[in-house]
């Protein structure tokens, strides 16, 4: 299967309406100015809300060991946590559609009240199966309506440094969890769990209230194309389709050790503190590979880059953490993993335009 190159251009844009074809010349990419306030916007609400979701693995140990020791089992816990990226992702060909017709402003500002919504529920929460719906459920739900405008914002402002400009923004997810995982362990320690999640909620709906007006596409939304012939075509290339099913199958495995490493360094005798510092390393990890593999994918192609990012990742998994036994290996594999695992992401993001067309 041969991809694309590393740097695709469009001549032309064909419309179709009332059975007339006319194609115009699009404008040219801005490569700069407001797209840059579009990538600082789309940062700060990738490192408030999905920082906030990768440092998941502190509040699954403080449920498991302190708020609800032995009433729910780690894999219903496990859920609710998976449910906030899982939902991200299942929902996003309906968020997509949805973003096309009522526009980013509105997509962001509805996922920011409900995630919001969802965490201060959770917050008054005293049965552990109710964290399912609210901080599960809810914040998934709102996470994906946020998701799409967000990623794919800066690839409407940017053509030549798209890789680049997609780990910039994408980072912010990873320098976010850097910071939430021991700020959420220190107020969960200080405050408990219902102010720790409270306190999110507030920092959360500022961030995305601001950042929802600065989030814009470079042109109008076309509504007429979303089920266009052409636009289905797309969807049935085999590159696009293989590539699908690759991204679909990463993602299943992306977010486990994640999760877990906290509730695994805790188990090999580490302290709660330690764990954090175990998911934190793998956000911090993340955020450098996010910009790294940005330009390697501008270098050498996107379907390499995801391909070394990909390959890595699984490789450290079986050569450092299976075998892990002390709380120094896990966290020479919190490093590593994140180092390759975080390029995924950003590759991902801009492979599609490649692969599908602009």
């Amino acid at each position: 299967m041969a991809f694309p190159s590393p740097l695709t251009t469009i001549d032309t844009v064909t419309f179709e309406k009332d059975g007339t074809v006319s194609e115009v010349e699009p404008p040219p990419y801005p490569e700069g100015g407001f797209g840059w306030v579009v990538v600082v916007a789309c940062f700060f609400i990738h490192f408030a809300f999905y920082g906030f979701i990768q440092a998941w693995g502190v509040y699954q140990s403080a449920y498991a060991n302190t708020v609800f020791p032995g009433q729910i089992s780690p894999t219903v816990l496990s859920l609710v946590g998976t449910l906030q990226p899982g939902l991200r992702n299942l929902l996003a060909v309906v968020t997509g559609v949805m973003a096309t017709i009522f526009g980013f402003r509105l997509m962001i500002l509805i996922g920011t009240i409900l995630s919001c919504l969802g965490l201060l529920l959770a917050s008054f929460v005293t049965n552990p199966f109710l964290l399912i719906p609210t901080q599960g459920i809810l914040v998934g739900i709102g996470g994906a309506l946020i998701f799409t405008p967000i990623l794919s914002a800066p690839s409407h402002w940017f053509l030549k440094r798209r890789g680049l400009v997609a780990g910039a923004a994408i980072s912010g997810s990873g320098i976010g969890g850097l910071m939430w995982a021991p700020l959420t362990e220190k107020l969960i320690s200080g405050l408990g769990i219902p102010w720790s999640l409270r306190i999110q909620a507030i920092i959360l709906f500022v961030v995305g209230i601001i950042t929802s007006f600065l989030v814009q596409p470079r042109l109008p939304m076309v509504r007429d194309s979303l089920f266009s012939r052409d636009t289905l075509k797309g969807t049935r290339k085999p590159a696009f389709v293989f590539l699908s099913i690759v991204i679909f199958m990463f993602f299943l495995a992306d977010f486990i050790p994640l999760f877990l490493i906290s509730a695994f360094a805790i188990e090999n005798g580490a302290t709660p503190a330690d764990g954090a510092v175990a998911v934190a390393l793998i956000n911090a990890t993340q955020a450098i590979a996010r910009l790294v593999f940005g330009s390697m994918a501008d270098w050498i192609g996107c379907a390499n880059a995801l391909i070394i990012s990909m390959f890595m990742s699984s490789l450290v998994c079986f050569v450092i953490w299976i075998p892990a036994t002390t709380y120094p290996v896990l966290l020479v594999f919190a490093c590593t993993f994140g180092l390759f695992s975080g390029g995924a992401m950003t590759v991902a993001v801009a492979i599609i335009p490649e692969i599908y067309g602009e």
